[in-house]
């Protein structure tokens, strides 16, 4: 299937009168005095090397789009940025509340995981086969699971939101672009902390605290943590039985530590998420629209919010996630003459425990469902950069990533539950164990052609290998449902899937305050397979390999950009058009 599409895209901002919007802050002071500036996209500043900043710049924040360091306002990409002050200011607390400051992006849950959508490209499939069209990030690590994303953010340096494929830089799953968050880290000039605290409707409580600790002028470590609360916007009638309140509640920390020498530096981080509370995310259509025939516009009913937001199903049991994250990484930058070398590493765990509920299409009975899933991931970078002077910038290295999972999925799908009996046809997924390995090879260059002008072109090839195990079965009884034993597995496939992407851009100052750009850049989503097995590899396997195995989704995108400032700089405007041209976009 291909599918081409047109965007355009602008955006104007008043810088004193935005407060939450990153091109308004300056490089941004953490809880201990330090700016915020000099990050790569993974958090590490390149050893010895500051970026260069004129006084018209004053205004203007450091960001690492393009793995390097550049003002916001000189980077050649289609960005937005806030600074963890403007996270602040706007009282953006999770990456769902994003979509208010961020144009061109749509932050939404879907299956208790974050479905992030950008210039209207999306994946839907949040299970554990499946990927997103659009990568989220901590410090630069790909967080693979879209359950695990919805942390809430606590001292963050900023977030970066990267629009249009990414392929090059960043890899696969980059098609529609990426959020990449990226927290404070250690500084060395003083012991200081901050606190925050919020409260509002809902019983919606905010609390995070952070304390950076200089130990010496080489060595400095930082404790952060995070408490967030806020009850249901639905409102339950007298049917509902079981407990929903409060919708989330997550309890978070990190502690991360810095080392450095002359020629480089070493910062270790662990944290730790526990993602509580009593998700339940669904209402039944009709509170919105009356019912209509087949191939009549719906009608749109006219009621007060309560009635919009209100669920009476007979929901007997407690809606809860009882999920936690947690994850070791560390960064190495050292210099070796022109060269940089860097090493990002991390592993990470998440363990899923949800109850759920499924509502019948008439809104009167509910079905119980749960999740129960261990997912393991861990991933590695070696980059290489050039750091001194000359018309020539280069960057390229190597990636590899690793996820394994195991999960029971279970539906009451026959029988309504209006109790704890469980009784009724189930339907269960177990899987074990779904895997994912990919590996690549990439690099960049940009050439000053002259002191206004520069090229840049990339490459980047990405190798992915897919399986997954597991069964497919049908049960008398919700509870007792379980692992059918000596089976053969009805759900088995692996495949194996590899692309080379590529960047070419110009970019050029047509003005110290105004940077035009364009791009051809290409994007790659690996390919997967549905459930099932293909016929002729075990017993009851009978879908043929077109009906099991899908391909990868692939783009090539056009883009022109703009970005000025006017008005003695106290109004920005960023302004882009670009041309889509997709072939297999995966829908669900």
């Amino acid at each position: 299937m291909k599918l081409v599409s047109y965007f355009c895209t602008a955006s104007a901002l008043a810088l004193t009168t935005v407060p939450a919007f990153a091109q308004e802050q300056s490089t941004g002071q953490t809880a201990a005095g330090q700016t915020a500036a000099g990050q790569t996209a993974t958090g590490q500043a390149a050893a010895g090397q500051a970026p260069t900043t004129d006084p018209t710049d004053a205004q203007d924040i450091i960001v690492t789009a393009n793995r390097t360091e550049s003002l916001l306002s000189k980077t050649p990409v289609a960005i937005s940025a806030i600074t963890g002050d403007g996270l602040r200011a706007a009282g953006i607390t999770n990456p769902t509340a994003l979509a208010d400051q961020v144009p061109n992006i749509s932050i939404d849950r879907n299956s208790g995981g974050v479905q992030v959508t950008i210039r209207g490209v999306t994946s839907t499939d949040v299970s554990e086969r499946g990927d997103p069209s659009a990568a989220f990030l901590a410090d630069g690590v790909y967080i693979a699971r879209p359950q695990a994303q919805e942390v809430s953010f606590f001292d963050v340096a900023r977030v970066e939101v990267l629009r249009g494929p990414q392929g090059t830089l960043y890899g696969r799953n980059t098609t529609a672009g990426l959020i990449n968050v990226i927290s404070n880290r250690p500084t060395f000039d003083r012991f200081g902390g901050s606190v925050d605290v919020g409260y509002g409707n809902y019983d919606a409580c905010q609390a995070s605290a952070a304390v950076n600790l200089p130990v010496s002028q080489n060595l400095a470590f930082r404790v952060a943590g995070n408490f967030d609360q806020r009850d249901t916007f639905t409102r339950f009638g007298p049917q509902v039985t079981g407990r929903s309140d409060p919708f989330r509640k997550n309890l978070s920390g990190r502690v991360s530590g810095l080392y450095k020498w002359n020629s480089g530096n070493l910062l270790l981080r662990g944290d730790y998420s526990d993602i509580g509370g009593h998700v339940f995310d669904l209402l039944p259509i009709r509170n919105f629209y009356a019912d209509t025939p087949t191939g009549i516009d719906p009608i749109r009913l006219k009621r007060s919010r309560r009635a919009y937001m209100t669920e009476n199903a007979n929901i007997g049991w407690d809606l809860y996630r009882r999920n936690y994250s947690w994850g070791i990484g560390g960064e190495l930058t050292q210099d070796v003459g022109p060269i940089t070398v860097s090493y990002v590493g991390s592993y990470r765990r998440f363990k899923r425990d949800e109850e759920d509920a499924r509502i019948s299409p008439d809104a009167a009975l509910a079905y119980h469902y749960s999740y129960d899933g261990h997912y393991r991931q861990q991933s590695h970078e070696l980059r290489l950069a050039t750091n001194g002077g000359g018309p020539l910038t280069l960057q390229g290295g190597g990636y590899f990533f690793k996820e394994d999972s195991d999960i029971v999925l279970k539906g009451l799908i026959g029988t309504a539950n209006p109790g704890r009996t469980g009784d009724g046809t189930t339907l269960a997924f177990f899987q074990d164990p779904t895997k994912a390995k990919s590996y690549a090879f990439f690099g960049q260059g940009t050439y000053a052609l002259t002191d206004s002008l520069r090229f840049t072109a990339g490459a980047r090839y990405s190798h992915d290998d897919k399986s997954r195990v597991g069964y497919t079965v049908t049960c008398a009884s919700f509870f007792t449902c379980a692992r059918p034993a000596n089976a053969v597995p009805n759900n088995n496939a692996s495949a194996t899937f590899a692309k080379t992407t590529w960047r070419l851009g110009l970019d050029y100052d047509l003005t110290p305050t105004t940077l035009l750009y364009g791009t051809v850049s290409t994007g790659y989503k690996a390919g997967g397979f549905n459930d099932g097995c293909e016929r002729g590899t075990g017993t009851g396997c009978t879908l043929t390999a077109d009906a099991l195995y899908y391909d990868p989704e692939t783009l090539t995108s056009y883009e022109a950009g703009i970005k000025t400032r006017f008005l003695d700089n106290a109004v920005r405007l960023d302004a882009s058009a670009f041309h889509y041209d997709y072939n297999n976009l995966q829908l669900s």
